[in-house]
């Protein structure tokens, strides 16, 4: 009877032990290092390692001839070429050399003996949000690892570079299942690989809809870490709970809310459970910049109203084409208030490869991933067309492919009335337009070939201006005159003068010359240059009288 009750209770604390044991990260080291145990749960030790191989092999034992075996410890299991290696300082194990540079905290590495073998991999079981961590070298320093949810590789396929130096790479299970690590171009040596159970935080707050009139009621707050991660939840009565993984900070969006935005603090820091308060707001899409950006970029809908997305470009082809093929030369388009007037043979060139496309050459920009190419020098029939507002700003990023193009933005139907001309050079830059009347510009090139990554078309922002105007130096001055102000483009407004005060509306924000019309032998003495931004509501002007003489003479020495 006793020996029983000793037999049960080494059970009963072997399972408290296993049970603590599975809350802590599991480790598997490749040199049988052991990691503290009250901090890791080690799944390779002296013993493990040597078990992999054949019997006949004597443990220990370091020979060519000690080639990696497949194996599976736990929840991980190799699958190899016949020809890997294990190679470790570590002479309690059998091995194939002690090939390993010295690191302190690494003694041995799995090396994979083949460049790009996607067919040699680490399979791996994991929940939701598990965390890896990897430590990993390349060969040569070209290596590019994957991290791929095997049961269907588009959900999740994480890919990082890996250098000769030792790396520490990091992912996150987004779905419960078997995930397989592997080099699609290099000879990676993997020293180390953790896996560990989230740690996570409840997070709720109140949500303030006071502003957000209409929202559909079905939206919800998603919750997104520097990793991509991505937690999502709805509103009830007024207020949401999400539980967030530790550690990482948060931006936070709105899903299934368009024209809604989060106009309170958007980005959270989660160390702990805690209460975050959101407020939403519509927003008012006339006051919106209009982008189309030629990578389908899409940028911040709080700000920007996105024209080009992957389906609207990819509707631009025959709907013979199917969407993502290379090779397909640009048609003319129209997307919104901007069309393209082409050659035939122009080529969009893009990174994306979910469009349809000519090919992938483009610069390796981290904002820009794509453009459109024109594909003859000088050609200006080949144009983008856009509707515009007098005052609206045009923003375009392009470059020359030779360095010397020159940029039009033109009134379609005087070109008399405004025709800007810029020089665009062979780097990507920002040239920047404005509508000095309503109606259709022109964009293009009159010489070179130019390529445009992106058009963004600003809307006028106004703020009235007004002052009191001091004319007591200024006897005489003639009760119709008024007072211009002049922009760098050489656009004016004017106001009259009424009971000592003037008020107009400017666009913003611009540098303004003040001058005077209708008043000959009168000047501004206060200054007449004003830099007017949204908090320029006003400014006074002073007037005064200048005595005006008579000169006269002759002119000599022009023959």
């Amino acid at each position: 009877m006793m020996k029983k009750l000793h037999l049960l209770c080494l059970f009963l604390l072997m399972g408290i032990i296993q049970g603590y044991s599975q809350n802590l990260p599991d480790v598997w080291d490749f040199g049988a290092t052991q990691l503290d145990e009250s901090g890791y749960d080690n799944q390779l030790t002296v013993e493990v390692i040597n078990s992999i191989y054949d019997e006949s092999i004597t443990p220990g034992s370091s020979s060519t001839a000690n080639v990696l075996p497949d194996f599976t410890v736990g929840d991980l299991s190799w699958t190899g070429g016949g020809n890997d290696r294990l190679r470790t300082s570590n002479t309690d194990l059998t091995r194939y050399d002690e090939n390993i540079s010295e690191y302190d905290q690494f003694k041995g590495r799995i090396y994979v003996n083949s460049s790009g073998a996607t067919g040699r991999f680490f399979s791996l079981e994991l929940e939701k949000y598990d965390q890896v961590s990897i430590w990993v070298t390349s060969q040569e320093g070209d290596s590019n690892l994957h991290f791929q949810y095997v049961a269907d590789p588009s959900m999740q396929d994480d890919q990082a570079a890996v250098t000769k130096e030792m790396t520490e790479l990091n992912f996150t299970a987004e779905t419960a299942g078997t995930y397989h690590i592997f080099d699609d171009t290099g000879k990676p040596s993997y020293f180390r690989i953790l896996r560990k159970s989230p740690d996570m935080s409840s997070v709720s707050g109140n949500v303030d809809l006071s502003a957000a009139s209409g929202i559909p009621s079905d939206y919800n707050i998603v919750f997104t870490n520097e990793e991509g991660t991505e937690f999502s939840t709805g509103v009830s009565d007024g207020s949401y709970q999400v539980d967030l993984l530790s550690g990482y900070e948060y931006n936070l969006s709105l899903e299934g809310a368009d024209g809604f935005s989060i106009s309170s603090e958007s980005t959270l820091n989660v160390t702990e459970s805690s209460s975050f308060d959101i407020t939403i707001q519509k927003i008012d899409i006339s006051a919106l910049a209009d982008v189309w950006d030629f990578g389908a970029t899409q940028l911040d809908e709080t700000q920007y109203d996105n024209q080009l997305t992957v389906d609207i470009i990819n509707s631009f082809y025959d709907p013979s084409i199917t969407a993502g093929t290379s090779g397909i030369n640009l048609p003319p388009f129209s997307a919104g208030d901007l069309s393209w007037n082409g050659g035939g043979n122009d080529r969009l060139r893009t990174v994306n490869t979910n469009l349809t496309r000519y090919d992938e050459n483009i610069s390796d920009y981290e904002d820009f991933k794509g453009r459109v190419y024109v594909n003859s020098g000088g050609a200006t029939d080949r144009y983008m067309s856009l509707e515009l507002k007098e005052d609206d700003e045009v923003t375009v990023w392009g470059l020359s492919q030779d360095g010397n193009g020159q940029i039009h933005f033109e009134y379609a139907a005087d070109p008399s009335l405004q025709n800007d001309v810029v020089p665009l050079g062979g780097e990507l830059e920002e040239l920047n337009f404005v509508a000095k009347m309503a109606g259709t510009y022109h964009i293009y090139a009159d010489t070179d070939k130019p390529s445009y990554f992106r058009i963004i078309r600003t809307p006028a922002a106004y703020v009235s201006l007004s002052g009191n105007v001091d004319v007591t130096e200024a006897a005489g001055i003639p009760n119709d005159y008024s007072i211009v102000f002049t922009n760098d483009a050489g656009k004016t407004w004017s106001s009259g003068v009424s009971d000592g005060t003037y008020n107009l509306d400017l666009p913003t924000p611009y540098h303004y010359s003040i001058s005077l019309d209708g008043a000959n032998g009168y000047i501004i003495s206060n200054g007449t240059a004003l830099d007017v931004t949204e908090s320029t509501t006003s400014y006074d002007i002073t007037i005064q009288k200048v005595e005006i003489y008579a000169v006269s003479g002759s002119i000599t020495g022009l023959d």
